[in-house]
């Protein structure tokens, strides 16, 4: 289920004239922090940064409503996607949601949510 629910919101984002609309409310104050590392992966072949993210920030709504306190961290290594959301002030307590996604896919492999 979590594997086509996944897919589902990659292709219908990418289907969007601009993902930015579904999100802009939401996004505005996020601060994406990404740093790439690659393992000579063929990036041609791999789902860009842009759309992972929004697979993330769409996943992590259902249990955040809120994702505007967090930095958003992406890194690929061997064709998967580390996105990491920490909170951007060091004195608050508690944490975001964490992810593994196929650069290939788009499918959540696992995430893990703190709070």
């Amino acid at each position: 289920m979590k594997k086509q629910l996944s897919i589902l919101l990659y292709f219908a984002c990418v289907a969007l004239t601009s993902c930015n609309n579904i999100t802009s409310d939401y996004t505005n104050n996020i601060n994406y922090n990404a740093k790439i590392e690659t393992n000579n992966e063929n990036l041609s072949d791999l789902i860009s940064k842009d759309s992972i993210l929004k697979i993330a920030e769409i996943n992590a709504k259902t249990a955040y409503n809120d994702l505007s306190i967090y930095n958003v961290k992406a890194v690929l290594k061997e064709e998967k996607w580390f996105i990491d959301y920490e909170l951007s002030d060091p004195e608050m307590n508690g944490g975001g949601p964490h992810y593994v996604i196929s650069a290939k896919t788009g499918e959540i492999i696992s995430f893990r949510f703190e709070q």
